[in-house]
């Protein structure tokens, strides 16, 4: 069973082996446009189990034996893990405290099959309707092109309920056909916000209108919340977050992995704000890995 356990113990595994840590390796050289590319490569060999594999058939096999989903370039989830097993998304940026882009997706708790954002072959990749989803959110700084971090952190750590981002997108689309009905527009039923078309005389004109939706770093949340020593060190930092019941169903699907982690890592439980109401502290688990500089 893979999971964030396993996947932490891979990570460190591989740093402490020197594996793949730079953008330089292989076909994606130093362009900025490719880093996303290898990061979303690292996150899908580090969940399948393969970073420290140089035989490329088998790092395959171990991918597809992993995932069910492996995905679109342009629409949300980047993989899904088998058997109902987690999406993940993953997020690269050049700095630690970074805003995460997310595009026209709203930040999530879980992935739901009926959100229409998502790739279409991720709906039927299995029998599912909503998973958990965890957020890989990796540090590549331009200067070195090497992974100074690595966040896992499950979206219901940090997340709102879907309907609070939904309330805001509906509050738009009625902002949009109230401004519709004041002028020669036609209304547009789509995945947008909306779109006014024929706005001009010769009705050759439109706009539309999308969502580009951004959320803290988990970092600068969780640091602005004061939970936790969530900070990054001048060497490599992996940091992963559940909550604690997630992480109790975890340790015992993966007991050995579990072990090897405690002797790598700091594990220690936290409190953390609901994302839902901040009256209210949830129980979580904060995993921690400093490396050296190499």
């Amino acid at each position: 069973m893979t999971n964030i356990i396993t996947a932490a113990v891979g990570i460190i595994n591989a740093y402490k082996n020197k594996k793949v840590f730079s953008t330089n390796k292989g076909a994606y050289g130093t362009s900025i446009n490719n880093w996303g590319a290898y990061l979303e490569d690292f996150i899908a060999a580090a969940f399948s189990g393969s970073l420290l594999i140089n035989d490329i058939k088998k790092r395959q096999e171990l991918k597809e034996k992993a995932f069910c989903y492996s995905g679109s370039q342009n629409l949300p989830p980047d993989l899904m893990l088998r058997n109902g097993g987690p999406a993940i998304e993953v997020k690269k940026h050049a700095s630690d405290t970074g805003g995460l882009s997310l595009n026209s997706s709203p930040p999530r708790q879980t992935l739901r099959k009926e959100d229409k954002r998502i790739a279409s072959a991720a709906r039927t990749a299995e029998y599912w309707e909503e998973r958990k989803i965890i957020y890989a959110i990796g540090t590549i700084p331009g200067s070195n092109n090497i992974i100074k971090s690595i966040q896992l952190v499950y979206g219901d750590c940090f997340a709102a309920s879907h309907e609070f981002y939904d309330k805001v997108e509906g509050i738009i689309r009625e902002q949009l056909e109230g401004a519709g009905s004041e002028s020669p527009v036609e209304k547009y039923e789509g995945n947008e916000l909306g779109r006014m078309n024929a706005v001009d005389p010769l009705k050759a004109t439109y706009l539309r209108v999308r969502g580009m939706w951004e959320i803290k770093n988990p970092l600068r949340i969780f640091k602005e919340e004061g939970i936790a020593d969530y900070s990054l060190s001048k060497g490599f930092t992996l940091l992963a977050m559940a909550k604690k019941a997630e992480f109790g169903k975890l340790s015992k699907e993966s007991p050995e992995a579990l072990a090897k982690l405690k002797t790598y890592a700091d594990i220690k439980d936290i409190k953390i704000i609901n994302p839902d109401n901040t009256a209210q502290r949830l129980d979580a688990v904060l995993i921690k890995y400093v490396g050296d500089n190499q």
